[in-house]
């Protein structure tokens, strides 16, 4: 693993063996969440990856009078217990994209189409759906067919990259077990994108699901604060993340065979600590693997 660092966001990567016959070289982007992207798209251009995986919350599209999800069934889905929501309420107030829709004035829903505008004309980009994408609107899904990207919620797909075939899987913050199930038995080199790590411990580690080369993941930010952070190797002790609260074991780095990327922004209103933003780059097909 190594740490490139680029104005505030850093490039981390990482080597992940597999059958396959040659290598790929991919990036993994997550929790855009309708910023300015020009940093991450700076090191897009720069490292020319063969694939770019985008791990959810690309956008935001929370708007309670549009979604047909409430506040309380989302948290259902990510497993939020009701004893927990008032603790993961007061966090939301600290969550500068946490208000209803077009009354949020820290992002532009311009963002996330302009990413995407640039991102496919580096590399094929696939994107995964995140817990700030209650819902896609129909010009979303317009925007992505146009610009040839491939969306996958609760679906997969079949890719063939510099020659190698990936079979590659989106599972949604509104997971759907039994597409998982069928996924994880087919044959290939198959990649996850996953944007709850928090899934990987509920829902695959320790399950006959657990058949991917890859899993890459995001949502957690890095834990926002890192304590006693160092840098490189020495990230620190993160303070908390969505999903598993204080002290978050699934929080950056790579633990087996799932990659969590601390993301390229930040929504909170308390600013990042010890915990810059993040680009990985996975070469995959590599001769060695590095471990957290």
């Amino acid at each position: 693993m190594k740490n490139n660092k680029q104005s505030k966001t850093i490039t981390t990567t990482y080597n992940i063996p597999t059958q396959l016959s040659g290598s790929v070289h991919i990036a993994l982007i997550s929790d855009v969440h309708d910023r300015c992207p020009d940093a991450a798209l700076s090191i897009l251009h720069q490292q020319q990856p063969d694939l770019i995986l985008v791990a959810g919350d690309l956008m935001e599209r929370h708007d309670p009078v549009v979604s047909p999800w409430t506040v309380e069934q989302m948290d259902e889905w990510q497993g939020i217990p009701r004893t927990r929501t008032w603790f993961f309420n007061i966090v939301r107030k600290f969550d500068g994209s946490a208000s209803s829709g077009e009354q949020t004035k820290r992002w532009n829903k311009a963002n996330g189409y302009r990413f995407l505008e640039e991102a496919v004309k580096i590399a094929p980009v696939v994107l995964g759906v995140g817990n700030h994408e209650w819902y896609h609107t129909e010009e979303d899904l317009q925007f992505f067919k146009d610009h040839g990207v491939v969306f996958l919620d609760n679906r997969d797909c079949e890719l063939t990259v510099k020659g190698q075939k990936l079979l590659i899987g989106g599972m949604s913050t509104r997971y759907d077990l039994e597409w998982l199930d069928q996924f994880s038995q087919k044959d290939g080199v198959k990649i996850l994108i996953c944007h709850h790590p928090d899934y990987y411990p509920k829902y695959i580690k320790d399950t006959n699901r657990n058949t991917f080369a890859l899993i890459v993941a995001g949502h957690a930010h890095g834990g926002q604060w890192r304590l006693f952070s160092r840098g490189g190797r020495k990230r620190g002790i993160p303070v908390f993340a969505p999903g598993q609260g204080l002290f978050p074991r699934y929080s950056y780095g790579q633990y087996d065979n799932m990659i969590v990327s601390a993301g390229v922004s930040n929504t909170a209103n308390i600013p990042r600590f010890g915990n810059p933003c993040e680009v990985v780059m996975i070469q995959l097909g590599g001769s060695s693997s590095n471990n957290k």
